[in-house]
């Protein structure tokens, strides 16, 4: 399908920007970029054609809004390639679906004679782009990081010739939110012959975001640096048992600076390092002007195995911008990797949440492959913000872990220092005192760490099916700052604070997690400090993976708090016969909703006879199931005194009651009262009805 003109342009046709802000660079990467159609009047090409207008000569930049038309529909875009230098070039493309549409690309790269030189339909998605929102009421778990629907290939160009990017349909990456598995029924359109229009399987239909970037290889600087093969080794200016080392890099130069963002990989030989020290490794990239923000992520590998995330930060508190604290480990070479996320004050989406653990993101997170070992989304969404930076990397001692429960700032360290056993069915909580703002990565306390505390608590007797209740509660010397607690299962976040309190006169803050508990364990809570900058719905300072200690973007909080725990074991099930009525406000205020009373999920719905209002709406059924009664009150489209028998199965009306003028008998107390307020009810007990009316506080029965 024709491809959608950009906001401003008239036309449909390429559109040619400048692409660098140095001529050097200029020379080294120019980027056109597309917005409309890839020929005019007409979708791109369903198959290989050397007639095709090349969207890409030898070098630049191509983006464009298109359509996958149909489940068979392919679309051909052809890069070519004339000269290459002797490091080669690098073709990468990215392709993502259309914001609240149905599309959902597939990527594929062929040679001119059909040879398929990459094929992927997924990099990876946020962690909290699951079927089920962040304040999701049911307390369904969430999926930690999987294949999403953004597909990301790269290919090293050695030899000229024409070079094709294919966007067919996906959706062989379905996924089954639910359960956190794959879902097998999935199907894409990833098979079909490059030279046959309409073959291959059906994929998934739907608009989609298009970039394709073909960068040199060719030294220039300190470019390219895009890849851990192409990481740059940092000189060690310090002394011997202390390495130090301070480079200026840039942001937005190399290969795809100006097309799928610039990223940047420096190396610390593990030769030059003492193993037991740590590395307290800083990025700075607001020191010279330029009000931009960067995000950092540091890899360990040791010898041929393969590179492991170690710590990620963003916005530390003692930092002007990234700081991370790695322990040194023998033998082992580390990779910094340094990328844009926007200009500060920014909010998380500049960059992803992540809570269960950034090597689940492999392969999409490939860091061995330029242009493709930067699929972080969203990362690719940032290639305008560039500027300078400042890496400074100095070898300490490592910092010790002390304090109460220390160290406890990853699930594995939870389960070894910090088990709390829980018991069931009391009102007496489970209360410990601790400390935020202590051990290795704690900022307040002398000889700590510099990012910021994380506490975690692994929970033992909790019971699936059952409710789990957390409190977190500074205590004195009062702060006057936010906490943070949620609740994890394994490293799936399973719910989140959704009540913060603050005690006022006492100065104190209160956060409360109220959870169920999901069938597989082992389950966590995580205490962590918050803060008052606008950050969506969670605050600023979460945590990037509970998998690696020392990973929270901020720290803010410093000072003692108590964290109690209660928890309830499953109700008993209903029986067979068991119903229960519900009725909602707003919403659904024209029915009577039948739930499950085991889960409290809606099964059917009946008409109610008046307004559902909320003021006195009650409902009750009598022991044979034969009469549902039904009353809703003054006000607010309410009836007043009247008292509905309901045929339960269809809601048929069977009698009303006019309560004045037919009053309760056998009252507990008092004559005939009026149905008054928010707090009456009905209930079916010992062969009667009751009723409660608000404003007399007494009780009737029928």
């Amino acid at each position: 399908m024709p491809a959608a003109p950009f906001a401003g342009h008239a036309g449909g046709g390429p559109v040619m920007i400048a692409a660098s802000r140095r001529a050097a660079v200029s020379a080294f990467l120019c980027c056109f970029v597309g917005l409309g159609a890839v020929h005019a009047g007409n979708e791109p090409n369903d198959v290989i054609d050397p007639n095709a207008p090349a969207v890409i000569t030898d070098g630049g930049c191509f983006t464009t809004v298109a359509t996958i038309g149909e489940p068979l529909d392919v679309d051909f875009y052809r890069v070519a390639v004339t000269a290459v230098p002797a490091e080669g070039l690098q073709l990468a493309a990215y392709a993502d679906g259309e914001a609240g549409t149905t599309g959902n690309p597939l990527l594929r790269v062929f040679k001119e004679d059909g040879t398929d030189l990459a094929n992927n339909d997924s990099d990876g998605r946020p962690f909290d782009e699951d079927v089920h929102p962040d304040t999701d009421p049911r307390g369904e778990a969430h999926c930690p990081p999987r294949p999403g629907i953004n597909a990301l290939v790269s290919v090293h160009v050695t030899a000229a010739g024409n070079y094709y990017v294919a966007v067919s349909g996906g959706g062989c990456d379905a996924w089954d939110d639910a359960n956190c598995i794959p879902d097998l029924t999935g199907r894409c359109n990833d098979r079909y012959d490059p030279f046959i229009a309409g073959s291959g399987t059906p994929g998934q239909s739907g608009p989609y975001n298009l970039t394709i970037g073909l960068g040199s290889l060719a030294p220039l600087g300190t470019e390219p640096n895009d890849s851990i093969p192409l990481a740059r080794t940092l000189l060690n200016v310090g002394q011997p048992g202390r390495f130090e080392a301070v480079i200026t890099g840039y942001l937005g130069d190399g290969p795809f600076g100006d097309c799928l963002g610039d990223f940047d990989y420096w190396r610390i030989p593990g030769t030059d390092l003492t193993p037991g020290n740590a590395l307290d490794i800083e990025v700075v990239s607001d020191f010279v002007g330029h009000d931009t923000s960067s995000f950092m992520m540091v890899y360990e590998k040791l010898g041929a195995q393969p590179h492991t995330p170690v710590a990620a930060n963003d916005n530390s508190l003692g930092s002007r911008d990234s700081r991370c604290l790695v322990p040194v480990r023998a033998g082992a070479d580390y990779y910094v990797m340094v990328m844009p996320v926007g200009y500060p004050p920014q909010d998380i989406d500049r960059c992803f949440r992540q809570f269960g653990g950034m090597s689940e993101y492999e392969p999409g997170l490939n860091q061995q492959v330029p242009g493709a070992g930067d699929a972080i989304p969203g990362a690719l969404g940032q290639p305008s913000f560039e500027g300078p930076y400042e890496l400074r990397v100095t070898e300490i001692p490592l910092p010790p872990a002390t304090g109460p429960f220390e160290p406890n700032d990853s699930l594995a360290e939870a389960s070894a220092n910090t088990r709390i056993e829980v018991v069931n069915n009391t009102l007496t909580p489970v209360s410990v005192d601790a400390y935020l703002g202590d051990g290795r990565y704690g900022w307040s306390i002398g000889g700590g760490g510099l990012l910021g505390d994380t506490d975690l608590f692994e929970l033992t007797g909790l019971v699936p099916g059952g409710v789990v209740e957390a409190v977190v509660k500074e205590t004195a010397p009062y702060r006057i700052a936010e906490m943070y607690i949620a609740f994890f299962a394994g490293n799936r976040l399973h719910d989140f604070t959704d009540l913060i309190l603050l005690l006022l006169g006492m100065e104190e803050w209160s956060a409360l997690v109220l959870s169920s508990v999901p069938e597989t364990g082992p389950y966590y809570v995580l205490v962590a400090p918050s803060d008052d900058r606008i950050l969506l719905n969670i605050g600023n300072y979460l945590p990037w993976d509970v998998t690696i200690p020392g990973t929270l973007l901020s720290g803010q909080f410093s000072g003692p708090y108590t964290l109690s725990v209660t928890a309830r074991t499953p109700p008993p099930q209903v029986s067979e016969r068991d119903v229960l009525f519900g009725a909602s406000r707003s919403d659904r205020d024209n029915e009577i909703l039948w739930l499950d009373p085991n889960t409290g999920l809606e099964l059917r719905s009946i008409p109610a006879p008046a307004l559902v209002n909320g003021a006195a709406t009650g409902l009750a059924i009598n022991p044979t199931r034969s009469i549902l009664y039904y009353m809703n009150g003054p006000d607010i489209g309410g009836t007043g005194n009247i008292m509905w028998e309901l045929d339960p199965e269809s809601g048929a009306v069977l009698h009303s009651t006019n309560l004045t003028l037919d009053p309760f008998i056998r009252q507990t107390s008092g004559g005939t009262q009026n149905i008054d307020g928010s707090l009456d009810g009905l209930g079916w007990a010992g062969e009667h009805l009751w009723m409660c009316l608000q404003n007399v506080a007494r009780v009737y029965r029928w």
